[in-house]
């Protein structure tokens, strides 16, 4: 399974990109997670209130998956 993670990364500045970065890391472990993935079998999106999170709300509008919020 792979999976597609939406985020801001460092070295964004926003505090979600420091979490998502340690998310990323452990997500890892357990399986194929590709940054940015046009195609995957699911995509997790972080959401927050800083414009870093447009294109990603954008995309998770046209292409659902699992969100959360900051």
């Amino acid at each position: 399974m792979k999976i597609g993670y939406h985020s801001p990364l460092p070295p964004a500045r926003t505090g979600v990109a420091d979490y998502a970065a340690r998310l990323l890391e452990a997500l890892r472990i357990h399986g194929t997670v590709e940054v940015g993935a046009a195609t995957a079998d699911t995509h997790l999106y972080h959401l927050g209130n800083n414009h870093l999170h447009r294109k990603i709300y954008a995309r998770a509008l046209r292409q659902p998956g699992v969100g959360g919020a900051a």
